[in-house]
């Protein structure tokens, strides 16, 4: 029995029952029903047929109801895909051009751009000094010019250097006090004083500084005119009126009358424990080692002594050369000089503090050497003495260390290496730690006449027995002549020297 379709009619919805093979019309609306019976499919296995999608869509337009298979409507004939949102379109307003700039706005942005530029150029460059170009870690003042190199000793004050000089244009003496621990003239200015004249014959006899008892500076010098040893004494503590200066002939005294006299070189002083000052320094007419008490400030007057003496009169050079004298924790002067005669450094312990006499012992004594010379000599922690001196049998700086006060033995050591050149003119001190800072001139091999270099030693310890290798401090030109080195109680390392290559006193200093 062949079952009725039950179609609905797509343009009222009205239900109606087909029989097969009838092709009706919709009761309602006449519309032709047959349009929408379903036709029958051709016959296929059963496990070929795939599963009709079941369900309803309802038409967006005429809201008819359609079966979900189809994709146009049975009423209206229109496509049962969902409608697409359609965007509003956008519509932007055209960017109006830039307006031009006026000619006063260029010159400020060009000025500004060229600010910026030269900022950014500054700041690299800086950044590129400070970096990567290599720097010294010296700082180089010149003290004095016109042939202002020659025989500078110094002392400090206050922490604050007092330089000696000659200076062999006018060959007068000469005194500097720094007014800052550096000697810099952009932080407060030093004073210069001329003190007395050497003559014709006294440079390259030594000058020695020191600040006596009443802050006063004093300076002992050798008059190459009288062959005398002399004391300009200061009138102030800066050394600033030339008028108060009062210049005082030593030995031989005042008013003695004696063509034969020729002393007062290489004089070496200090202040002694009773706040007066003593003088050691060489007689070449005596071939002696001298020294001068002096019985006021001023020294107007002096007791003078003889310590040691050459055998032979006649010898060239003699005893008590390159001498240089501290005061011990007994306060009694210490003496180390050089015996031309015998080519031995010496040692003289005074016995009392005027030192009108003392005990005389060899240092340094090696068969075939020729030691001493340039002396320069500290009294270390434990008044163990630690002297310094050039060799000319090597032409070499060396250290010798005495292993107990007393300096019954002592340890010695080259400081300067022989392939770097010949050396001289050492200089030590002592830095907070009681370790030596040796300062001395190096020649270059095979350069006679061009250069000198102005080199330091900083030891590990009193012996020097662990040592940096000698750094170069100055390199420019003839440089280091009679250097003196000081440690400053703001922990600045100071060198005072001269530079044969224009004359000038330079002052070396190097923050802690």
């Amino acid at each position: 029995m062949t079952m009725a379709s039950v179609v609905f009619c797509p343009q009222c919805g009205r239900r109606a029952e087909v029989e097969p093979g009838e092709q009706p019309f919709c009761r309602g609306c006449d519309y032709p029903l047959f349009w929408v019976i379903p036709r029958a499919r051709p016959s296929q296995p059963v496990e070929d047929l795939e599963p009709e999608p079941t369900g309803t869509v309802q038409c967006a337009s005429c809201l008819a109801i359609n079966p979900v298979t189809r994709t146009l409507c049975v009423r209206c004939a229109r496509s049962l895909a969902p409608l697409q949102v359609r965007m509003r379109r956008q519509w932007s307003e055209p960017t109006p051009a830039p307006e031009p700039l006026t000619r006063r706005q260029r010159i400020i942005r060009a000025a500004v751009l060229g600010l910026a530029g030269i900022l950014f150029l500054s700041v690299f460059a800086a950044l590129v000094f400070y970096f990567l170009w290599p720097r010294h870690d010296w700082v180089f003042v010149d003290l004095d010019s016109g042939e202002a190199s020659w025989d500078v000793a110094a002392t400090q004050v206050r922490g604050v250097p007092v330089i000696s000089y000659v200076n062999a244009s006018d060959l007068t003496v000469r005194i500097v006090v720094c007014g800052n621990p550096a000697c810099d003239p952009n932080v407060s200015a030093s004073t210069y004083t001329t003190l007395a004249s050497l003559g014709t014959r006294g440079q390259g006899n030594g000058t020695t500084v020191a600040v006596g008892s009443d802050g006063y500076p004093i300076v002992a010098f050798r008059d190459g005119d009288r062959g005398a040893l002399m004391v300009a004494h200061c009138g102030d503590p800066l050394c600033r009126d030339r008028g108060l200066v009062r210049v005082v002939q030593v030995d031989p005294p005042d008013g003695t009358e004696d063509a034969d006299v020729d002393t007062g070189i290489q004089a070496s002083m200090v202040i002694g424990t009773d706040n007066l000052p003593i003088i050691a320094y060489h007689d070449r007419e005596r071939g002696a080692l001298k020294i001068a008490h002096c019985e006021d400030t001023a020294c107007t007057q002096a007791t003078i002594a003889i310590l040691d003496r050459t055998a032979n009169a006649s010898t060239p050079g003699g005893v008590g050369l390159d001498p240089v004298i501290r005061i011990g924790r007994d306060g009694l002067p210490l003496v180390v000089f050089r015996d031309d005669d015998q080519k031995t450094v010496k040692l003289a312990r005074c016995s009392d503090r005027v030192c009108t006499r003392a005990v005389v012992s060899v240092l340094v004594s090696e068969a075939g050497r020729d030691p001493g010379h340039g002396i320069a000599f500290v009294l270390a922690p434990g008044d163990i003495p630690v002297i310094v001196h050039n060799d000319w049998s090597d032409n070499g700086i060396w250290i010798a260390t005495c292993t107990s006060a007393a300096c019954s033995e002592v340890s010695k050591r080259r400081l300067d290496r022989a392939e770097d050149g010949t050396s001289a003119d050492p200089s030590i001190a002592l830095d907070g730690h009681g370790r030596p800072l040796i300062a001395f001139r190096q020649k270059l091999p095979g350069d006679e006449r061009a250069s000198r270099i102005l080199k330091i030693v900083e030891c590990e310890d009193i012996a020097c027995a662990k040592a940096s290798a000698p750094a170069i401090v100055d390199d420019n030109g003839r440089v280091g002549y009679v250097s003196t080195v000081q440690w400053l109680p703001n922990g600045e390392v100071t060198i005072a020297y001269g530079d044969a290559t224009g004359g000038v006193l330079k002052f070396a200093f190097k923050a802690p």
